[in-house]
């Protein structure tokens, strides 16, 4: 009977290896890109290193993780499938949660900048806040409530915690315009990552969190980064 009972055990873990390695996997990404984007700033120059830095994590972590994870890239495309209702059984409030990041990004990014924007800087800043925005959906959002449905700590808590942990990597080798510095910057981001998951909790998609989420990199001006190098 204990063989039997421990045979059953064996075959049904608490976790599947899929989902051990997205549990993990957090930990690895902050060490590893933090590493790269450290490196690969000192090597090939700020603006071309911390380019290829993102290049990295958006391709291996944010793309190649998540196909794995879900066991291919038909499942990742369906992360952005279209719900009914729209915004979940409480519109008003999901609805809210995804777009304040908007406004703030607005607000204290962009606002403050407008003087020096440009059409190149503007193009640029769109591109590359829409393939962030989409890209960190994707690993942050998308995986993690497909792999743990229903699981409040693994499916919505653990991925916002992590996401916004993540963030040391870049801030490490460039400064926060926050007031608050670093403490400020994860502590939004922290935010904006709850926001965006409570909308995934409620619908099972990304698609609307991806598109607020690229609207707010995007007023983020990122492409100011690259005046001087290519812009």
């Amino acid at each position: 009977m204990d063989d039997i009972k421990n045979n059953s055990l064996s075959n049904n873990p608490r976790f599947s290896a899929r989902q051990r390695v997205v549990i993990i996997a957090p930990v690895i990404l902050i060490i590893f890109m933090w590493t790269v984007f450290v490196n690969f700033t000192q090597y090939f120059g700020f603006q071309g290193g911390y380019l290829f830095a993102f290049i990295i994590y958006w391709v291996l972590w944010c793309i190649l993780l998540p196909a794995y994870a879900l066991k291919g890239f038909k499942n990742v495309f369906s992360l952005f499938k279209k719900t009914v209702p729209r915004f979940g059984d409480k519109p008003d409030i999901t609805l809210f949660l995804i777009s304040w990041p908007v406004v703030v990004s607005l607000i204290f990014a962009f606002l403050p900048r407008i003087n020096n924007v440009t059409i190149p800087v503007v193009l640029f800043s769109v591109l590359l806040g829409t393939v962030n925005g989409f890209c960190e959906e994707i690993l942050w959002r998308g995986v993690y409530a497909s792999l743990f449905p229903g699981k409040t700590w693994l499916g919505y808590i653990y991925p916002a915690v992590l996401f916004a942990l993540w963030h040391i990597c870049p801030i490490s080798v460039t400064v926060t315009r926050f007031a608050g510095g670093i403490y400020s910057f994860l502590a939004i981001s922290l935010l904006f990552g709850l926001s965006w998951g409570f909308y995934t909790r409620k619908t099972g998609s990304i698609l609307w969190s991806s598109v607020m989420h690229a609207a707010c990199d995007s007023l983020g001006l990122g492409a100011m980064l690259y005046i001087g190098w290519f812009l």
